[in-house]
Order: structure tokens, then sequence, then C-alpha cells
């Protein structure tokens, strides 16, 4: 994977992607908060920190105001 998390992410037309760089240990709690939202977006990743959130244009917005009210302690770099 490359270090943005989106190398095997197939984009088409109405899908933006948010790339971003975790903690390992968060990788798990961000794909478990996202879950909750059903439909909001699909998480892709590996081991490694890195990962590429795909959201519609119509759930983009809603998918940064849940990112950025992740609790402090998850610290969250966008890439790219």
């Amino acid at each position: 994977m490359s270090d943005h998390g989106a190398a095997h992410v197939p984009l088409g037309a109405g899908l933006r992607v948010v790339s971003l760089r975790v903690r390992d240990a968060d990788v798990v709690f961000v794909r478990g908060i996202l879950a909750g939202y059903d439909g909001i977006a699909s998480v892709h990743g590996d081991a490694s920190g890195a990962i590429a959130i795909v959201a519609t244009e119509s759930t983009y917005a809603e998918l940064d105001a849940i990112l950025t009210e992740l609790p402090d302690g998850v610290v969250l770099s966008r890439v790219g």
C-alpha cells in the first residue's frame, strides 16, 4: 500500500476519498465508529495506519463532521 492508504481504492463518479494516517491502534476504532453510521463511508487500509475513507458527495460533509468530533486521543493526520 502507498503511504496515503488509497492505492487499491477504486473511485468513480460522485465519490470522494479522505486519506489519513492514524496510530495502528486507532484503525479499528475509526472503522467501528464509521460502521455505526450505516452507509456513511467505507474504510480501506492495512496494519500500517494509513487508511482511505471513501464517501459519496452527499455524505462527505457528514463524514468530515464525524472525523472532526472524534475523541482528542484519536490523532488523525490528513495525507495529500
